[in-house]
């Protein structure tokens, strides 16, 4: 299956979704065009004006970018591809025909207070409430505890599921997962609050586990694709630029930092951010970590989309992780 297809469909699944994932966006993305072209993101993000152009997935080994450019910058930028001898296809020449139907939330299909949905995507505060509902609802199973504070002083939340949630010294190995890094990807915290859902009406997978799960790493971002724009990826920290937002959280940890697909740009969206770990989000994420890190025996993040298994380098095509043949096994 070809990228932008991949691309199309998760775009649609929103709308199949219930057609609910929230108001109309500020940023409809109405006449541009989706491109799938032969390049790096880095080089595309720098043919075009900030705002205009958005990356929207990389495949590594086709070595091709699926990319949406504005319709007033599409000219400028079809020339520089041209100028660089980069071969493109157009695959959607209006992007907001996909994105709009899954902007009108129908405010009459609201959930019980404390319940989870899986026919739609979740909004924040619906998030929130499931999960400030599940130690009372699971108390011998689930711990919920508030492991940081997003810049604009949301809760980040972690959630650890075991046979007896008060055993805290129980020497179990940790199966860590991190869901909502990039905010536009949604059926990631959806997946990570579905697989909640899945443990909890499983005991026999808590038997020889324990299983801890941040659903939702970036909730600043995720209520601004909610409320503003369906594709915004980074956090929302200021910036030297008063112009641009955001960080990547993806690219803000201090192994390897700053080296490939990264960008010093505070308005390239993979702004790496002034200094590792410059963001609360960051450093909550590795303090949850680092608590349990001697136990963790797998860790898992949560992204979309593209279909695929990734695993240890991302930083370097050519050095080969330890446990290499065991990574490929598993994904297999």
């Amino acid at each position: 299956m070809r990228l932008w297809q991949v691309a199309c469909q998760l775009f649609l699944a929103a709308a199949a979704l219930g057609q609910s994932a929230g108001p109309v966006a500020d940023h409809a993305y109405v006449g541009w065009n989706v491109l799938e072209v032969v390049s790096s993101p880095v080089t595309l993000e720098e043919f075009g004006r900030p705002g205009r152009v958005n990356i929207l997935s990389f495949n590594r080994k086709t070595a091709t970018t699926v990319v949406a450019v504005a319709r007033d910058e599409l000219p400028h930028f079809v020339q520089k591809l041209t100028e660089n001898g980069l071969g493109f296809q157009t695959q959607v020449q209006d992007l907001s025909r996909l994105l709009l139907p899954a902007l009108t939330y129908d405010q009459t299909r609201t959930i019980p207070k404390g319940d989870a949905t899986f026919e739609r995507y979740m909004q924040y505060e619906e998030i929130v409430s499931y999960l400030e509902e599940l130690p009372a609802k699971h108390p011998d199973r689930v711990r919920l505890e508030e492991v940081g504070r997003s810049n604009e002083d949301r809760p980040i939340h972690l959630i650890t599921i075991n046979k007896s949630s008060n055993s805290r010294k129980a020497e179990k190995p940790v199966i860590f997962i991190e869901g909502g890094a990039h905010a536009r990807e949604w059926v990631s915290p959806a997946s990570a609050l579905y697989l909640v859902e899945r443990l909890l009406e499983s005991p026999s997978l808590l038997r020889n586990a324990e299983w801890r799960v941040v659903p939702l790493l970036n909730p600043d971002g995720y209520v601004y694709s909610w409320n503003h724009d369906r594709l915004w990826r980074k956090n929302r920290a200021p910036s030297t630029d008063p112009e641009c937002f955001g960080v990547d959280l993806n690219r803000n940890f201090d192994f390897h930092w700053g080296e490939a697909g990264s960008s010093t740009r505070p308005c390239s969206f993979v702004y790496q951010g002034p200094q590792p770990f410059s963001e609360p989000e960051t450093r909550a994420l590795r303090d949850a970590v680092l608590e349990a890190q001697h136990r963790i025996k797998a860790y898992l993040s949560l992204h979309s989309y593209g279909q695929m298994f990734l695993y240890p380098w991302g930083f370097t095509a050519a050095a080969n992780h330890s446990n290499t043949e065991e990574l490929v096994k598993m994904a297999e």
